[in-house]
């Protein structure tokens, strides 16, 4: 894949949004043009002149991408959704960090019972509201918030690679509430132990890193 392709049509779909539609678009368009471009060169054509032919036929895409961008009704249903699934996130997030100061709370004047069980019930609608702000989404917006799904085609570039990092996510941070538990309950030390998260945190953005630098020098050696 020809690197000034790839940025050439990273910078015709810098702004739109990534729907599904989007997604089908761009990497057709991709496809088309590096199919263009192989051509050229096997004519005998210079990189040079391969990359310059396979622009000026694509022609003016301007109408094309127009059919994937959303419409103001569309815009504010999506603007609405971010603002509701951000608070529900982080209220979410606020019970997980709030549980175990209750059971440290309740601890002190001897109610460790019912500090576990509290802390197992705020855990519990936590995530319940973590999934219910993923699976209330409305239908004709969902796809905007998909950033991460790639259609598995041949056209697709890469989509191996996003869906083991997503996978990968997906494992860790529901690997990370079952340690903290195991923990916890093992070690009595839930004092403490609400640290867990935060070292996971950082972990998972070295992982982030990584991959990235991974993939970095993946283009480096094409």
């Amino acid at each position: 894949m020809n690197e000034k392709i790839k940025n050439y049509v990273g910078l015709l779909f810098e702004g739109v949004p990534q729907s599904r539609k989007a997604i089908e678009l761009r990497n057709e368009i991709l496809a088309n043009l590096n199919d263009r471009f192989e051509a050229l060169l096997a004519e005998g054509k210079s990189e040079h002149e391969a990359y310059g032919f396979a622009i000026a036929g694509l022609g003016d895409v301007d109408e094309l991408i127009k059919t994937v961008l959303p419409d103001k009704e569309i815009t504010e249903k999506i603007d609405k959704e971010r603002k509701r699934k951000g608070f529900l996130t982080a209220f979410a997030v606020a019970l997980y960090i709030l549980s175990p100061a209750v059971l440290i709370f309740l601890s002190t004047f001897h109610y460790d019972n019912i500090g576990v069980v509290l802390l197992l019930s705020m855990a519990a609608v936590a995530t319940s509201i973590l999934i219910y702000a993923n699976m209330s989404t409305p239908s004709e917006v969902q796809s905007y918030f998909k950033k991460e799904e790639k259609i598995f085609s041949h056209n697709n570039y890469g989509s191996n690679k996003n869906y083991f990092f997503t996978s990968l996510e997906k494992f860790y941070w529901t690997l990370v509430p079952l340690v903290y538990l195991a923990v916890s309950f093992y070690t009595h030390a839930w004092h403490i132990s609400w640290l867990i998260f935060i070292a996971a945190i950082a972990a998972w953005q070295g992982v982030k890193l990584l991959i990235i630098w991974s993939n970095y020098k993946d283009e480096e050696s094409k």
